[in-house]
């Protein structure tokens, strides 16, 4: 039965049941029948309760069989550190700031504001103006999984420029979708020159070009002047992870003409975990 629980000390609550779909019984209380309310008499409450017997809301005392956490009566308590890993990293002022205002329905105009402003930041920090471009709730791997899922189907071919970590993590994605994956691999340290990128495409003639921007597993950043225009006359979709490089360095989609292009929030950017901004090209 959905209800409203609020908690009391111990092993006690109150229960104000808000569901319209069955009589409620609670132990120790007279049942009450539940009928829609034309107008709801209190904001966020879509049906109210109309009692059998005296009240048009029936409230007891349940007893919860389960005891309170003894860890959970204790404050939280979150240590300043200073993180000096690829990610997370300390958040701006700002950025927390942000986190402690009051939430919003997902509906509400002014939330539908924030959204479009994110997205305009997405694109100046991407540098492009490509229409698709946006935030998903997810963690950098969600990004790469979210292109591995969209652009390739089964026995697409893709090549992944494998140079760490990143190389076997986007191959091993791939090929769950069904893609059928080719690496052209430089030891770990190195990067890749555009010439043998050239070459790897004219060999496998791909669907997609995966490329590390900033191999967190090395520290190599790829230099990706000049590879847009390669896919483009291969006419291969140019994808780039930027997870552990964007805002570190200078990255412009549209002028090097990267087709998809996610990263993480946590890494550079600064801000807290679970969000991955991703932007699509019309080709994409």
């Amino acid at each position: 039965m959905p209800a409203l629980i609020r908690c009391l000390a111990g092993r006690s609550c109150r229960v104000r049941a808000v569901s319209a779909l069955w009589p409620v019984v609670v132990k120790g209380s007279s049942t009450a029948s539940l009928s829609p309310s034309p107008r709801c008499p209190e904001p966020g409450l879509p049906y109210r309760l109309r009692a059998l017997q005296t009240s048009a809301r029936s409230t007891t005392t349940a007893t919860m069989h389960v005891p309170s956490p003894v860890s959970l009566q204790e404050p939280m308590v979150v240590p300043l550190k200073t993180l000096m890993g690829p990610g997370p990293s300390n958040a701006h002022p700002r950025v927390l700031e942000a986190q402690s205002q009051p939430l919003l329905g997902h509906l509400h105009a002014e939330f539908c504001k924030i959204m479009d402003d994110c997205k305009d930041g997405i694109r100046y920090m991407f540098q492009t103006e490509n229409r698709v471009t946006l935030a998903l709730s997810s963690t950098g791997h969600g990004g790469m999984e979210c292109v591995m899922a969209n652009l390739l189907e089964r026995d697409d071919v893709i090549l992944i420029a494998h140079n760490g970590v990143w190389g076997d993590r986007s191959s091993d994605m791939a090929r769950r979708q069904g893609a059928v994956v080719h690496q052209i691999k430089e030891p770990a340290g190195s990067g890749f020159y555009l010439q043998e990128l050239r070459a790897a495409l004219d060999v496998y003639k791909p669907k997609v070009l995966f490329v590390t921007h900033g191999e967190s597993s090395t520290g190599v950043l790829q230099n990706l002047n000049g590879i847009g225009d390669v896919c483009k006359a291969h006419d291969c979709l140019f994808v780039v992870d930027t997870v552990a490089s964007l805002g570190g360095v200078p990255f412009y989609a549209d002028q090097w003409g990267v087709d998809v292009v996610y990263t993480g929030s946590q890494k550079v950017l600064s801000a807290p975990p679970g969000t991955a901004p991703i932007s699509l090209s019309e080709n994409a």
